[in-house]
């Protein structure tokens, strides 16, 4: 068989995958009280050459598994602007999970990295509904990354003394929430020290010495990691 034929076999198999793939989780995602599927068609970002920068944190989908439907791989990206989780589907559509089934989890084969919905007080102090990175899955109390794009608009040059400046996305850094308990949602993780271990006063004293001994500074993911995973054993 020749080169070209083999690369057009590949690429027929590969759609039918992704096809076969995509009508399972929608058949898997049972549909709302309000008939509404479990994916909903989205329209993915087309960068404009004069925007700088991309709304994903990868721009690439990558292979991962969906717990509505975990024998199959879904080829996904994060579209941290939109909030939404994208779902690669042939003929260069997208499809977006849709946010009433906060019980699906989806995890990227490469690293094991996992995506969750959870309720959340935003920075307006409101309720909220968002996607964040699982950073301790088997914990119960929940250390949540929530991955951060901002878009700039455009700055032009007033005057030959102004500097002008293309629109961008730019990835700034991520904030980090804390999930005590199911009933609660996640609120921001604090900075200072005493205020998390004011989030269980019954055991503020034992969160207080574990930090002292174990030199945790609070800016960093892995010592956040060690220490919500020390918080959940209380």
């Amino acid at each position: 068989m020749k080169k070209s034929q083999v690369i057009v076999a590949l690429a027929l198999i590969l759609t039918s995958n992704l096809s076969i793939a995509q009508e399972v989780l929608s058949r898997s995602l049972s549909p709302s009280a309000n008939g509404s599927s479990g994916l909903i068609t989205t329209t993915p970002v087309v960068l404009n050459d004069d925007v700088e920068g991309t709304p994903y944190i990868t721009s690439d989908f990558l292979p991962a598994r969906i717990s509505a439907s975990d024998d199959n791989i879904f080829y996904v990206r994060y579209n941290a602007i939109k909030d939404e989780i994208e779902v690669k589907g042939d003929n260069n559509q997208a499809f977006a999970l849709n946010k009433y089934r906060k019980d699906i989890i989806i995890k990227l084969v490469s690293n094991s990295k996992t995506y969750r919905l959870f309720d959340y007080v935003d920075d307006n102090e409101l309720p909220n509904l968002g996607y964040f990175v699982d950073l301790i899955p088997e914990s119960n109390i929940k250390l949540l990354k929530k991955e951060r794009v901002i878009f700039i608009e455009e700055k032009v040059a007033l005057t030959s003394y102004h500097t002008a400046r293309p629109a961008q996305f730019k990835r700034v850094s991520d904030d980090y929430y804390i999930k005590i308990s199911e009933e609660q949602g996640a609120v921001l993780m604090p900075k200072r020290k005493k205020d998390i271990a004011k989030l269980i006063p019954e055991h503020s004293k034992d969160i207080l010495s574990y930090i002292k001994t174990n030199k945790i500074k609070t800016s960093r993911e892995e010592d956040l990691i060690k220490l919500v995973s020390y918080m959940s054993t209380l």
